[in-house]
C-alpha cells in the first residue's frame, strides 16, 4: 500500500504487477465507462482477476484502461475498466497497491467499521474455557473382550 502524496500512475502499477502473473483490480463498477456484466455494475468493490494467460489472450493495457475477455460463471464476457474506476491492484504474489484518494465512501465506511469491529473484540478480555484433565494413562492396554469363534468345524 502507497501513503506516497504523488502515487505511480495506474497503468504503471498494473502493468508491473501482469509482469508477476495474475493481477486483481479493486474498482468501482459504477464510474462511467466501466463495461461488466449487468450483476456487477452497481459494485463499488469489485475484483476482477486479469492475466497475459487468459484465454482468449486478448489483454489490452493502454492508456485508456485495461480489456480483456472475462470468463463469469463459464459464460465469456467483454470486459473494459478505465483506470479512474481502478482504486486498487494487488498481484500474483500478494503485493498491494492502493490509491486511496481513489477509494469509494461505501468502502472506506465499511472498512473504518470493521477495523472498530475488531479493535472492540481485541480489547475484550475473553476467557478460554478449562479443558478437563485428561484421565491417567494405564500401562496396560485394557483387556480385550472374549470374541465368539466365526469358523465351523468341519467334519
Amino acid at each position: 500500500m502507497s501513503d506516497d502524496a504523488n502515487p505511480p500512475d495506474r497503468q504503471t502499477v498494473v502493468a508491473s504487477f501482469l509482469e508477476k502473473g495474475p493481477c486483481m483490480l479493486h474498482l468501482d463498477a459504477r464510474k462511467f465507462g466501466v463495461r461488466v456484466p449487468k450483476r456487477f455494475r452497481e459494485d463499488p468493490e469489485l475484483r476482477l482477476n486479469f492475466s497475459y494467460r487468459f484465454q482468449p489472450a486478448d489483454l489490452v493495457v493502454d492508456v485508456r484502461g485495461i480489456r480483456e475477455t472475462l470468463s463469469f460463471a463459464g459464460v465469456p464476457s467483454a470486459v473494459s475498466v478505465p483506470w479512474h474506476a481502478v482504486w486498487g491492484a494487488t498481484a500474483a504474489d500478494g503485493q498491494t497497491f492502493v490509491w486511496q484518494d481513489s477509494i469509494p465512501p461505501e468502502v472506506v465506511e465499511k472498512l473504518k467499521t470493521l477495523k472498530e469491529q475488531v479493535e472492540a473484540v481485541a480489547a475484550e478480555e475473553i476467557e478460554l474455557p478449562q479443558e478437563p484433565e485428561a484421565p491417567p494413562i494405564d500401562d496396560e492396554p485394557p483387556p480385550r473382550p472374549a470374541r465368539k469363534n466365526h469358523l465351523k468345524l468341519v467334519k
